[in-house]
């Protein structure tokens, strides 16, 4: 209990800059640790031909998925049913 108090004190002794620099590092070393561990049971079932390197594990899970996105009408039709439901509803 005394160490997390001491741990407190010195978080707030950060200016936001530094706090915020932590904190995104610990959450990238987290994402990272539990990647590895994904890698890690997926690597219990690879074979010579689908083994796939942990370097190339990574690059792939943090490359985003290319989503198509909605064309211009899809976008206006739904801002379009939003509008008729808010105007049902009362809204202005």
């Amino acid at each position: 209990m005394l160490r997390r108090y001491h741990d407190i004190n010195f978080l707030m002794t950060l200016d936001f800059d530094e706090f915020m620099g932590m904190y995104i590092k610990a959450k990238k070393e987290d994402a990272h640790d539990k990647l590895w561990q994904q890698w890690l049971s997926d690597y219990s079932r690879m074979t010579t031909e689908t083994f796939v390197s942990f370097e190339d594990y990574k690059k792939k899970a943090s490359k985003p998925e290319h989503k198509p996105g909605k064309t211009k009408e899809e976008i206006l039709e739904a801002a379009e049913k939003i509008k008729a439901l808010d105007q049902r509803k009362g809204g202005n």
